[in-house]
């Protein structure tokens, strides 16, 4: 269970972290919160939703990265990431920007749970303050690119709920071909209804178009066929399961390899 406590150099002076090559604690995340700033990474391995929570949750967008909840497709038993660009979210680990609460300020924070974190530094490890009590020139790093993050989601939450308020969004009730009866797919997820997109007005258009959440909306729907890509992962998984080897040394090309019919497959 992550524990993320606000650092400081009066608690964590002596603290450090170290940096990620093991994606272990990722493998239950089915879905990734990521942001309209990721779409062209996104795109070519990942089908995107959005997801809500709970009805006074605002809609995230999500990269979907298992078949059902508690499920990660994209991480090897060996902690290793599949099929090349890792989502933002995971880049800062074990670092997270966090509301104070009942205000708007944000403070970072550290997984004290995490293997990452160190109380005390390791030969390996980078310290969280310098000498004079400051943040390390690398934790100041990681500090303005979760700041970065925070607010890229915060925008692509707000363009979701435009297209939420003009009628475009719907439930995805997802029913994956193959997969065991016995296994509750993903529920509270929601897809951009093509039809109620092309039935908007011209003036609506043109203001999604202006505040870029048409291009949202159209990201969304492309990256729909991706689907079926993770069924064959799934499958991939399956198969070196029962062969007892690594899903890493097994050719993925087969799984992400963008011919030329699936580079015209919408």
């Amino acid at each position: 269970m992550a524990r993320y406590t606000p650092i400081s150099s009066e608690t964590h002076q002596t603290a450090g972290w170290n940096l990620i090559s093991d994606y272990s604690f990722a493998k239950g995340d089915a879905l990734a919160p990521v942001s309209l700033a990721e779409i062209s990474q996104l795109l070519p391995r990942y089908t995107l939703a959005f997801y809500r929570a709970s009805e006074q949750d605002p809609l995230q967008l999500v990269a979907v990265q298992g078949l059902y909840p508690g499920q990660n497709l994209f991480i090897t038993n060996q902690g290793k990431w599949l099929g090349g660009y890792v989502p933002a979210v995971y880049r800062g680990f074990p670092f997270r920007m966090i509301p104070l609460q009942e205000s708007d300020k944000l403070v970072l924070c550290i997984d004290e749970e995490s293997d990452n974190y160190k109380s005390a530094l390791e030969e390996n490890s980078q310290p969280l303050f310098d000498a004079e009590g400051k943040l390390s020139e690398l934790a100041g790093k990681v500090k303005d690119f979760l700041m970065s993050q925070y607010q890229q989601r915060t925008k692509t939450e707000a363009l979701a709920s435009l297209l939420d308020e003009y009628g475009v969004i719907q439930p995805w009730h997802l029913k994956v071909d193959g997969l065991p009866e016995t296994i509750e797919p993903h529920s509270g997820l929601y897809h951009v209804n093509e039809k109620k997109l092309k039935e908007l007005s011209a003036e609506q258009v043109q203001v999604l178009n202006l505040r870029g959440a048409l291009g949202l909306a159209y990201a969304q729907m492309l990256s729909e066929h991706r689907m079926q890509e993770l069924v064959s992962l799934f499958n991939l998984h399956a198969h070196s399961a029962k062969n007892k080897a690594e899903v890493s040394d097994l050719d993925l090309e087969k799984v992400f390899g963008d011919d030329e019919d699936s580079l015209l497959r919408f």
